[in-house]
């Protein structure tokens, strides 16, 4: 994936910003105090001494030992990488990431009143998926994440994540038109709708991961401090990163640990 111009419109939406809100806590909510106990390596002083056994050619020959190959190192001067900002593409509303199918020219640039623009080398292709009319845009709503599918375009799927009208987080699936440059809006998929309960802190990212699923990140619904507590809740899917596969009706979800914990089947990590 060729992305380096991207990476300035792409690191606003890694970032998770905390902010005041609406005072208030419910004391009795679960409080999640320790992670999932696992058993820690021996420290080194420990562990049983290693020997290697000698090895010989052939009868008559004396063994030898054989050691690990040498390892090397280079060291480029810092002459030879002088970092710098280029100018990709200017005039968008509020882009908050950019990013593009492995292998593909073009790069996607999510605005965050509910648009993906599409470029190639600079050039404006025009909207790919204006989702303007679904979205609430204010603050931290809005359009917040894009992810195409690893086999895109030969698997025309892709996934947005976006506050709706109403506030909630929306996980959605779309797919290509027959035209490359436009995302055809009546195959929307609703995959996933979570309640938020301040307009703050909706997290937003999305990415698949190298084992092929889907990654979602929540924020802890808002507030100052997480004042629900939901990001030491095992069992809710705010503050949390959410592991499942797009694949099922409306998705299915693999092996997550937080579960032997408590945790809603989709968590895969908490405290985000």
């Amino acid at each position: 994936m060729r992305l380096p111009a991207a990476l300035a419109l792409a690191l606003p939406a890694l970032i998770a910003v905390s902010c005041s809100g609406s005072p208030g806590a419910d004391a009795s909510l679960p409080v999640f105090d320790t992670a999932p106990s696992t058993t820690a390596a021996p420290p080194a002083s420990d562990l049983p001494a290693t020997t290697t056994a000698p090895t010989t050619t052939g009868p008559g020959t004396a063994p030898t030992t054989t050691d690990a190959a040498p390892t090397t190192t280079t060291t480029l001067p810092a002459d030879d990488f002088r970092p710098a900002l280029v100018t990709v593409a200017s005039g968008f509303n509020q882009p908050l990431f950019a990013t593009a199918p492995a292998g593909d020219d073009r790069l996607f640039v999510v605005e965050q009143d509910g648009r993906i623009q599409v470029l190639r080398r600079g050039e404006r292709l025009g909207v790919f998926l204006d989702l303007s009319t679904l979205v609430s845009l204010g603050g931290e709503r809005g359009l917040l994440g894009l992810a195409f599918h690893p086999d895109y375009p030969a698997d025309p799927r892709f996934y947005v994540n976006y506050t709706d009208r109403t506030g909630a987080t929306v996980l959605a699936e779309y797919r290509v038109s027959g035209d490359p440059e436009r995302a055809d809006p009546a195959t929307a998929r609703i995959l996933l709708t979570v309640s938020q309960p301040y307009r703050n802190h909706n997290g937003g990212m999305i990415a698949f991961g190298p084992d092929g699923y889907l990654y979602v990140a929540l924020g802890d619904g808002g507030g100052s401090g997480d004042p629900l507590g939901t990001g030491q809740d095992p069992a809710s899917l705010l503050g949390s990163i959410l592991r499942l596969s797009p694949d099922g009706d409306p998705y299915t979800v693999p092996p997550n640990h937080w579960v032997d914990a408590g945790g809603a089947a989709e968590v895969w990590a908490k405290g985000l």
